[in-house]
């Protein structure tokens, strides 16, 4: 599923900050069944949902096969440049580095396989389930900001929103460095047609109109906020 925004208070810590490796099941009592992932001692890797937890790992694993299958040293570039920027988010723009999950690594490896798939018409069977499984949880994880049921079933005061923005960079700097190291290294291919061509910027559109209905949800939050303490003074 998707990146989430952080929450502050939601999680339990179990061992001191700054440890290379780190996991924890989060506590019932918390309202929430998922899991802390920290492999570097940084970022959470992990979702407060189980269900998100299991999803979000096996898309990271299929990515992960998907661009190694392709070129292993543009994947392991594309894997480290990935990682590296998820640990350090301080290089990312004001008002974005806060969050959990891994889904921006997988999404950048996701756009990776993409340009292969859709755009240079790789047709083995773990380019294939990468690129439409990034399109599948990329639009699934909009479903909750459009109205639509969602298969995360955490106590909605838990619940943390999908931080869209993450995976629409992530995919987006995937198709960008696949376009680049197939500038430097060519590959063999035949194109798609122009179908098959829209379908990334069509998934990317989709993902960005989700991030401005939840800025609008936000907005509209932030603004009753503000009007129940003029009302209390």
């Amino acid at each position: 599923m998707g990146q989430r925004l952080a929450k502050p208070g939601t999680r339990r810590r179990l061992t001191q900050r700054g440890e290379w490796f780190e996991f924890e099941v989060i506590p019932r009592e918390k309202k929430t069944d998922g899991m802390i992932f920290k492999p570097f001692g940084k970022w959470d890797y992990g979702y407060e949902s189980d269900t998100v937890c299991y999803i979000s790992w096996l898309h990271w694993v299929i990515n992960t096969w998907g661009s190694f299958k392709i070129d292993y040293i543009e994947a392991a570039a594309i894997l480290g440049i990935a990682l590296y920027l998820q640990e350090h988010p301080e290089w990312w723009p004001e008002g974005h580095q806060a969050g959990t999950g891994a889904s921006y690594v997988y999404n950048v490896q996701g756009g990776y396989c993409w340009y292969h798939y859709f755009v240079r018409g790789r047709k083995d069977w773990s380019t294939w389930l990468a690129s439409w499984s990034t399109v599948a949880t990329n639009i699934g994880a909009t479903f909750e900001d459009f109205g639509l049921p969602s298969l995360d079933t955490t106590d909605q005061a838990y619940k943390q929103p999908v931080h869209h923005w993450a995976h629409m960079v992530g995919v987006s700097e995937g198709l960008s460095a696949a376009f680049l190291f197939e500038a430097l290294r060519p590959k063999k291919g035949k194109s798609r047609g122009w179908l098959f061509l829209l379908i990334p910027f069509v998934t990317i559109g989709i993902i960005y109109m989700a991030e401005q209905e939840r800025k609008k949800e936000l907005s509209s939050i932030a603004r009753l906020s503000d009007m129940g303490s003029d009302a209390r003074r």
